[in-house]
C-alpha cells in the first residue's frame, strides 16, 4: 500500500468525522474521562505490559534508545478493541507533547501506525484536542518530508 493512498485514505476519513462530529454519538473511551477506579482495574490488568507501566510510572526517560523504541512499538502497536487502549493512546499523546530532539525525528512513523490502526478513534479525539491534532500532523509532515527526501529510517 503506497503512503500517498494512506494519506488519502486518512484525510478522508478525518473530514468524514470531522463534518459528522456534532452529530456522532461519542462511544469511545478516553483515559481522561475514566473513573480513578476504572484507571486503576486497567493499570491492575495483566493485559498492561511491563514497559508501558514503568513508564506510566515514571521509572524511566524517553530518549533516543532501545527502551524507548520497545515502548513507541507497544505503544503504537495498540488498538481501539482493547481495554488497555485508552491507557496506550493517553502515553503515546504525552510522548508525543513532551518530545524534542531525537525522539521527534522518528515518532511520525508512529503517529501514522496509531492512527492507521484506529483512526475514528483518534480521529474523534482530535476534534475536542485540536492542539494535539497539530502535533501528529508536525510529526507526519517531518515523516513525509523525510522519506520524500530519503532521510527516513522507517
Amino acid at each position: 500500500m503506497s503512503l500517498d493512498f494512506i494519506i488519502v485514505i486518512c484525510l478522508l476519513i478525518f473530514s468524514t468525522v470531522q463534518c459528522n462530529g456534532n452529530n456522532l454519538k461519542n462511544d469511545y473511551v478516553y483515559w481522561e474521562d475514566l473513573s480513578k477506579n476504572q484507571k486503576k482495574e486497567i493499570l491492575d490488568s495483566q493485559e498492561i505490559d511491563k514497559e508501558v507501566l514503568a513508564f506510566y510510572n515514571g521509572e524511566f526517560k524517553l530518549g533516543d534508545n532501545e527502551q524507548t523504541t520497545i515502548l513507541l512499538n507497544k505503544l503504537s502497536s495498540a488498538t481501539s478493541e482493547a481495554k488497555s487502549f485508552p491507557l496506550y493512546f493517553f502515553l503515546f499523546n504525552q510522548v508525543c507533547a513532551k518530545s524534542d530532539g531525537a525522539i521527534s525525528e522518528f515518532l511520525g512513523s508512529y503517529c501514522q501506525k496509531v492512527i492507521l490502526n484506529s483512526p475514528e478513534y483518534i480521529f474523534h479525539y482530535f476534534i475536542e484536542n485540536e492542539n494535539l491534532l497539530k502535533i501528529y500532523a508536525q510529526y507526519l509532515g517531518y515523516e513525509l518530508y523525510s522519506k520524500e527526501e530519503g532521510t527516513s529510517k522507517h
